[in-house]
């Protein structure tokens, strides 16, 4: 999944001035 530069997950890490890759295990916890 990837964040930042808009791109968001739930809302968060949309602030981020790069772009970053969330590891599975951030994101299947929910």
């Amino acid at each position: 999944f990837v964040v930042g530069y808009g791109l968001d997950y739930a809302e968060n890490y949309r602030n981020l001035r790069f772009v970053g890759v969330l590891k599975p295990e951030l994101y299947t916890q929910r």
